[in-house]
């Protein structure tokens, strides 16, 4: 019917990490938004849940952020 496939299912295509051009300042420059997405600070947030762990409370506080049930919330 058809082709076997390996143990695992089909392969996952992997998207490009390298830009196609050939410009260093282009590649310098992906380079630089790839160090500051990893360090960029998370923006204060509002969070919504039916419920938070303690570690999750904690979490949100410290970044800023506010959490708040859905009773809460319809308050």
């Amino acid at each position: 019917m058809g082709i076997d496939l390996k143990a695992g299912g089909k392969s996952k295509k992997t998207k490009g990490t390298t830009p196609k051009s050939d410009d260093i300042y282009l590649k310098l420059l992906v380079k630089l938004y790839r160090f500051l997405a990893r360090r960029a600070p998370v923006p204060a947030i509002k969070v919504t849940a039916l419920r938070f762990t303690e570690t999750a409370r904690v979490r949100i506080v410290k970044a800023g952020g506010e959490y708040l049930t859905f009773d809460q919330l319809a308050i």
